[in-house]
């Protein structure tokens, strides 16, 4: 997707579809909507095209999706517009490409939603309503909005974990919440050299 400022300005932004602790309500959304490592806006809700197994890994509770298509389940995530300086972010972040692998994959989602603007509350990170108010952060979707549009489907970029093998066996999800009922809460203690 391209963005015309002006003549002379043209910004380059790419789809991700994040379904683990990058979502909105999980341990490193603020990660994602932190505007000094670039720009993300939220597009939409969507669903993987393909199965793929979602596993929680266990040393540290990493959500992990695994490049096996065809196995596991449809993904449901958040689809996000990010710039080139977010993108690179990501990347490393995700520690692309030795732990993660950055992957073009097809999602699906409803056509349109009506969004509602969010700004995350400055000390706890939470997102509040601001009506009327427009916002870089994120957009939470309206209720009943989706119920009835035709569904669309987008090329995002997916970061798939690079694994062994091993992880296959463990149990799969369609949905990551770090406080599931999986009992595996995230464990934040990973992301310690971003927090310095």
């Amino acid at each position: 997707m391209m963005i015309n400022i002006d003549q002379e300005n043209t910004i380059f932004m790419n789809k991700v579809f994040v379904y683990g602790t990058l979502k909105n309500g999980q341990p490193n959304f603020f990660r994602l909507m932190d505007p000094d490592s670039g720009s993300a806006t939220f597009v939409n809700e969507g669903r993987t095209v393909d199965k793929y197994p979602l596993v929680i890994e266990r040393s540290w509770n990493l959500p992990c999706l695994l490049n096996e298509p065809g196995t596991g389940m449809n993904v449901k995530g958040e689809i996000y517009d990010v710039d080139e300086k977010k993108m690179k972010f990501l990347d490393y972040f995700e520690d692309h490409p030795d732990m993660y692998r950055r992957t073009l994959i097809s999602v699906e989602h409803k056509s349109s939603v009506k969004t509602q603007p969010n700004v995350p509350d400055s000390h706890t990170g939470t997102p509040n309503s601001q009506e009327n108010q427009p916002s870089t952060h994120s957009c939470t979707v309206a209720p009943n909005s989706q119920a009835s549009q035709p569904s669309s489907r987008s090329e995002c970029w997916c970061y798939f974990y690079n694994h062994d093998g091993s992880l296959s066996e463990l149990p799969h999800m369609d949905n990551y919440d770090s406080k599931g009922n999986h009992g595996l809460e995230y464990d934040r203690s990973v992301d310690v050299e971003f927090d310095n």
